[in-house]
């Protein structure tokens, strides 16, 4: 039987949050609750992860995933900027690896300050026609 798939959306987090690469605060984790029909599949129907951010000094981060680096980048200083990460879902969730539920997305500040807010994972969910 064929089927198709919808896009789905979760709120991670929408209030500001700052991380401090100089402090104790340089890291966060935020769950992502992987629905029975996630689609796994490659290609075009890659999950993305969409946030705000603002770099209060020039700044590097990494996001990972279910314990796997999904992305890192580096900003300079500057004003709020709306980011959209793509990944391959088998990036975080290769084949025949455990997918706790809710799978942690950790941020990392590795240098500077960095504040974010409205934190969205957007995906692909199958469904039976």
């Amino acid at each position: 039987m064929a089927s198709t798939t919808l896009c789905d959306y979760q709120v991670l987090r929408d209030t500001p949050f700052t991380l401090d690469a100089a402090t104790n605060n340089r890291e966060i984790t935020l769950g992502f609750e992987v629905p029975d029909d996630f689609e796994f599949g490659a290609g075009v129907r890659r999950p993305v992860l969409g946030f705000m951010m603002h770099p209060r000094q020039d700044c590097r981060f990494i996001l990972f995933l279910n314990g796997r680096q999904i992305s890192e980048h580096s900003f300079d200083q500057g004003n709020n900027r709306g980011m959209w990460e793509s990944f391959p879902a088998s990036a975080a969730f290769p084949e025949g690896s455990s997918i706790p539920n809710p799978a942690p997305l950790r941020i990392i500040a590795a240098q500077g300050r960095i504040t974010f807010s409205d934190v969205v994972m957007w995906y692909q969910i199958r469904r039976n026609p």
